[in-house]
């Protein structure tokens, strides 16, 4: 979950978020997300490696420790798949 296969950014509205992928082949995916808030693009952490930013991915799992994909993994088949992440 280092590396993006798709990657998409989208303005927080009442406190909301909403980003569409489309013609996604089937197969196994994750999803991480995170607000940025200081828009400097990336994701921040203190001094202990703590995320200084809020951040969910799929599936709603939090771990203690970074995101693992075997925890956040889906499915998707050929039908239109929504996903609700919570941060």
């Amino acid at each position: 979950m280092k590396q993006p296969i798709y990657a998409k950014s989208a303005s927080v509205e009442n406190g909301k978020s909403t980003v569409v992928f489309e013609n996604v082949p089937q197969g196994i995916y994750a999803i991480i997300c995170f607000h940025d808030e200081n828009n400097n693009g990336r994701m921040d952490f203190n001094e202990n490696r703590m995320p200084t930013e809020s951040y969910g991915m799929s599936n709603n799992k939090m771990n203690f420790g970074p995101p693992e994909f075997e925890s956040a993994k889906f499915e998707v088949k050929s039908n239109a798949l929504i996903l609700e992440i919570k941060f």
